[in-house]
């Protein structure tokens, strides 16, 4: 049996779409830290959380741990997903704000 089929014969709320099923889409929404999460799977974070998330990072906290005192699961999310935000955060952080590129994370 593939994936597909058996995705669809558990029921509509464990067919992932993009990466998330619609119960993970569900559970990463209820977090404070998230904004919402689009039809592609792209998690949208607040801009508390990342502002957050970088003054942690900051004082000595490694990103596993800030995103899971955040409530995220990593099973679900991925180290790799949280690595990619800390780069486009402390990426953010670091560029100056006259700079050509808006600073939109932070």
């Amino acid at each position: 049996m593939t994936q597909h089929n058996h995705a669809h014969q558990d029921g509509e709320q464990n067919v992932k779409s993009h990466g998330f099923t619609a119960d993970q889409r569900r559970l990463l929404e209820a977090l404070d830290a998230v904004d919402h999460v689009d039809s592609r799977g792209n998690i949208h974070y607040t801009k508390e959380f990342s502002k957050h998330a970088i003054a942690e990072y900051q004082r000595g906290k490694g990103p596993k741990q800030i995103f899971t005192e955040a409530g995220f699961p990593l099973e679900i999310l991925g180290y790799k997903r949280i690595e990619r935000a800390m780069y486009r955060w402390r990426h953010a952080y670091d560029t100056p704000i006259c700079a050509p590129r808006k600073n939109v994370f932070i």
